[in-house]
């Protein structure tokens, strides 16, 4: 090996480490390559509040995925699932990613019966800290397109559909391979702001 090779493959060797210590800190998680990261959340707005778990994996290298499962605590409130890639653009610092995802809520009462959103946009993240304590800002905003089933002044369904901003962005916590996050969620719907809280486990 020629010596002048040496600075380069030794360039390349750091950036990939430092990507790699906090893949999935534009979607405010302080894991690796390969890690998984497991977490009860509780969110609340506009007097509504919803119980959940998520599930986020980061494969080896820049791809990560994830699912979420949201509840209203009122027994007639909606449910909601989603799931989401995201890509990490390794050569950016921050930590810069695209995100896509689906996103259906089943409403159980209302004129609304349901509820089909494909949020499109992206993250940025940094994660602070060395070892087992970090801290881990971020923000995902996103463009979404919505689908609504109606049911229709005679009994029938009415479709219809939107285009909506959504965004969340907060600061995570970690001591591993736990991790607390707190965040502000806002969407063009509400038009109120929420707040959200995760408490997670890294694997």
């Amino acid at each position: 090996m020629s010596i002048s090779r040496i600075p380069v493959l030794a360039a390349a060797g750091l950036l990939v480490g430092t990507a790699g210590a906090s893949a999935q800190a534009c979607l405010g998680l302080p894991t690796g390559d390969g890690a998984i990261a497991v977490a009860g959340s509780y969110t609340t707005v506009e007097g509504s509040d919803e119980v959940g778990g998520e599930f986020n994996a980061d494969v080896t290298g820049p791809g990560a995925f994830g699912f979420a499962y949201r509840t209203d605590l009122e027994d007639d409130g909606p449910s909601t699932y989603e799931v989401r890639g995201s890509y990490d653009l390794y050569l950016l610092e921050p930590s810069i990613c695209g995100v896509v995802g689906l996103r259906f809520m089943d409403v159980k009462s209302g004129a609304v019966s349901e509820r089909l959103g494909v949020p499109v946009g992206f993250g940025v993240g940094k994660t602070l800290g060395t070892g087992r304590l970090t801290a881990t800002v971020y923000a995902i905003p996103q463009y979404m397109w919505v689908r609504e089933v109606r049911s229709g002044t005679l009994g029938d369904e009415e479709v219809e559909t939107s285009n909506e901003f959504t965004g969340e962005a907060g600061v995570t916590f970690g001591v591993l391979p736990l991790f607390v996050s707190g965040a502000i969620t806002l969407d063009t719907v509400s038009n109120e702001p929420g707040f959200r809280i995760r408490l997670g486990l890294l694997f």
